[in-house]
């Protein structure tokens, strides 16, 4: 009676110098979650997955020497959502998230998306 979709999430790298330590926090509203087992359940994230905050934050911080090229996009993690089958779309996916690196500013952005299924 219900359907189960997974989404990755990454970080692109739109500059013209190569990103060192690269940090990135995310919020995500319920229904989703943050999958127990990475990217495709193969227990693994494409930055250290770090610490969950208490405003229900993420952090996933770059492993030391791990960089970011430019026109390259780091898939980061994974989100879960459990949805009925006959709702014909998912709930709106709200991402609040901070990324920086050494050498750039911070970059703070409030999105939401809309799927259909």
């Amino acid at each position: 009676s219900g359907s189960s979709y997974s989404i990755v999430f990454g970080l692109s790298n739109t500059g013209k110098s190569v990103a060192k330590y690269p940090m990135f926090k995310i919020k995500v509203n319920g229904p989703y979650k943050f999958s127990q087992f990475g990217i495709g359940g193969g227990m693994s994230t494409g930055l250290d997955k770090e610490q969950e905050q208490s405003n229900g934050s993420t952090v996933y911080v770059g492993k030391p020497g791990q960089v970011i090229h430019p026109g390259i996009v780091l898939q980061i993690d994974q989100l879960e959502i459990d949805v009925d089958k006959s709702s014909g779309e998912l709930p709106p996916l709200k991402i609040e998230y901070t990324a920086i690196a050494e050498g750039m500013l911070e970059k703070s952005e409030t999105m939401t998306y809309k799927f259909n299924v």
